[in-house]
């Protein structure tokens, strides 16, 4: 079974498929403001929340006794312990990633490059895929007692196949159903559902063999698989 802290990082995983689709047609509808504001949110969170606490933490851990070497990062990794306790309590932050780049630094700075490269009708899907077919596959592995291999990145056949791939296929699809609302893609409904169905594939695969940076290269390889298929054979680029 899957264990409590599993469960509250599967959690923050899945909001951002929905949210995507809302935030790009809000981007759709009027850039200028929310554009501003989603690059200066991520810097925000780049700089204050992950730089300051890896330097913090750096000089936290190679101080002599109450001494610091370096006593403004010192005193700004004090006042802020609470964060860090606060996320490794929700699972957000593992013990091994205190003095290194955690998963969630990887997850957003992944969204915000394929935000950046792909139109928002490469970027949806590829965000559906991430947000649901990543945690589907550790559940899916877990709740069958899959056996994990080797070769297979020491992971489960099930919770690849059955979990990323047919689920992501799922999730991302769904954002198709709703293009009457939100108006993103210049491929037919057949054309699309093989489009994100090459992108799963390219995601599970993806997500076996990158180990730790999965959250990154997910979104961005299967936005370039699908990518790849609207420009070759789909014929709309």
């Amino acid at each position: 079974m899957l264990s409590r802290i599993a469960w509250k990082r599967m959690m923050f995983h899945i909001p951002v498929g929905p949210l995507s689709v809302v935030l790009l047609q809000m981007l759709h509808l009027s850039t200028s403001i929310i554009d501003w504001m989603l690059h200066v949110g991520v810097a925000l969170y780049v700089s204050f929340v992950e730089i300051l606490r890896l330097i913090g933490h750096y000089y936290w851990e190679k101080r002599d006794g109450q001494t610091c070497s370096n006593r403004l990062f010192c005193w700004w990794y004090q006042k802020h312990t609470w964060f860090v306790k606060t996320s490794q309590k929700y699972g957000i932050l593992r013990d091994h990633e205190l003095g290194s780049p955690t998963a969630s630094l990887w997850y957003i700075v992944g969204v915000y490059v394929t935000y950046l490269v792909f139109p928002p009708w490469i970027v949806v899907p590829a965000l559906m895929l991430l947000a649901f077919g990543d945690p589907a596959a550790r559940f899916v592995g877990i709740s069958l007692k899959g056996k994990k291999y080797p070769w297979w990145g020491n992971k489960s056949l099930e919770g690849s196949f059955i979990g990323f791939f047919t689920l992501g296929i799922v999730a991302a699809s769904a954002s198709v159903l709703l293009n009457d609302y939100f108006l993103f893609y210049p491929l037919g409904g057949t054309k699309t559902f093989i489009m994100v169905s090459i992108g799963a594939f390219v995601g599970m695969l993806t997500e076996v063999w990158s180990g730790r940076f999965d959250n990154f290269f997910i979104p961005f390889a299967s936005s370039i698989a699908m990518y790849s298929y609207a420009y070759f054979i789909g014929g709309i680029i």
